[in-house]
């Protein structure tokens, strides 16, 4: 007889005020992932469960917004650049165009990157824009893959 140790991870579930924690979801996705664990060699079977694991955190959706100041704690790094739109909402396309079309001079003027207005396609966009906009941005601009990074300033972590 020969012992395996498996791992089962779940997926994440969003729960909130209007949605509870589907817990026969939840099962029913734990047993498939035995049930394939089990079909993949012959004569495995489940012995015991050692351990069972829930993690919840709390959700914090990441939106934009016109200009917001940058954290001391990244603006004393000089390493960003944080265009300066305080009359739209538009704060993700001007930071697409600081990244496309680097400048040496007015880094944070919208001014600098108007004539760039063109390039992107962003119909059907809405602003401020959600990132769970972006797979569609992204779609309508297939030269360009977005990685999103938020900074908490509390854990100073991104």
């Amino acid at each position: 007889m020969q012992t395996i140790t498996g791992y089962f991870p779940t997926l994440a579930s969003l729960v909130n005020n209007l949605l509870d924690f589907d817990l026969d979801a939840a099962i029913a996705h734990f047993n498939a992932q035995i049930e394939h664990f089990n079909s993949r060699a012959s004569s495995y079977s489940i012995e015991c469960i050692t351990k069972f694991v829930i993690c919840i955190t709390k959700f914090r959706p990441l939106r934009g917004s016109s200009f917001l100041p940058t954290s001391p704690a990244i603006a004393n790094k000089k390493c960003l650049i944080n265009v300066k739109n305080k009359k739209d909402n538009k704060c993700f396309v001007w930071a697409i165009f600081a990244g496309l079309f680097p400048t040496k001079v007015n880094q944070n003027s919208v001014y600098t990157y108007t004539k760039y207005l063109n390039v992107l396609n962003t119909t059907r966009i809405n602003f401020p824009m959600q990132t769970k906009q972006i797979a569609q941005f992204e779609r309508q601009n297939p030269f360009l893959s977005v990685n999103v990074l938020y900074y908490d300033s509390e854990s100073r972590e991104f």
